[in-house]
């Protein structure tokens, strides 16, 4: 039973940073034309996204198209949206396993 309630509760603090990372994003007037542009408005497609790339589970492989579109936005270096987002990208020496 411990088990089961360990990954409610992982699922519930991805679902709750997702939540946060999405009303951050939101504040920011670029990045929120952007991300409102590509989810077509809806933001809890925003929402998902962000607790798929989160979440444990993640795959590089795995991962939908809209999740890889955000991961590009985020990662981007070009234009003023890679320039916005910049905050989400990892400190040079810093390592993101690969699955």
């Amino acid at each position: 039973m411990s088990a089961s309630i360990a990954k409610s509760s992982a699922a519930v603090a991805v679902d709750d940073l997702a939540f946060t990372l999405a009303a951050s994003l939101r504040a920011d007037g670029h990045l929120s034309k952007a991300l409102t542009h590509i989810s077509s408005g809806n933001w809890r497609v925003v929402e998902q996204t962000i607790a798929e790339i989160l979440s444990s589970r993640a795959s590089a492989k795995k991962l939908s198209d809209g999740a890889r579109n955000a991961l590009v936005l985020i990662c981007d270096d070009r234009g003023l949206t890679g320039t916005c987002a910049c905050f989400f990208q990892p400190s040079p020496g810093s390592q993101v396993s690969r699955r």
